[in-house]
């Protein structure tokens, strides 16, 4: 059938014959069936009940059942699971203080390990410089004695070829 011919054939149909059929026609036409599907209903529960719900309701009363130990069991092992990160996180605690007391205790021994060579290195240093300065005034005063002894050489010699004598 084409597309054509199944559209004429449902303007074909009568709209209104059809609505009039639709309305006259009753909502539930009660009868005998009625009853003897109530009938099938009832007995079909009462099989099912028996035959499904029965069991299934026994099974999961004995799986109940089966499994209050576990629950009690998972119930104190949760206790103690939260026992021991208490007894964990106050391990950690202590760790942290006893971690920061032994920083503090390096660091200021750390400290006055360094204050003390800086002292020590302080003093040395003064020393060599104190020393040092008493070679360089010895040398200072040996070089101005060595300079006037030579600046009356020259001066005498200086004169001297002024003047016009020998050298």
């Amino acid at each position: 059938m084409t597309s054509n011919e199944h559209i004429e054939t449902v303007q074909a149909i009568d709209v209104g014959s059809l609505t009039d059929q639709v309305l006259s026609a009753g909502m539930v036409d009660i009868d005998m069936s009625i009853f003897f599907m109530l009938g099938l209903f009832i007995v079909f529960a009462v099989v099912m009940h028996y035959i499904v719900l029965k069991p299934l309701i026994a099974s999961q009363e004995a799986r109940y059942k089966g499994m209050g130990g576990a629950r009690e069991d998972a119930s104190s092992y949760e206790l103690r699971a939260a026992e021991m990160r208490l007894d964990y996180d106050r391990r950690i605690h202590k760790a942290r203080q006893d971690a920061v007391q032994i920083r503090d205790a390096i660091k200021k021994d750390a400290t006055a390990t360094a204050q003390e060579r800086t002292a020590a290195t302080q003093q040395a240093t003064n020393a060599q410089i104190e020393a040092a300065k008493g070679e360089l005034a010895k040398f200072g005063e040996r070089a101005r004695l060595d300079m006037k002894v030579h600046a009356e050489a020259l001066a005498t010699e200086l004169s001297t070829k002024m003047i016009g004598g020998k050298a």
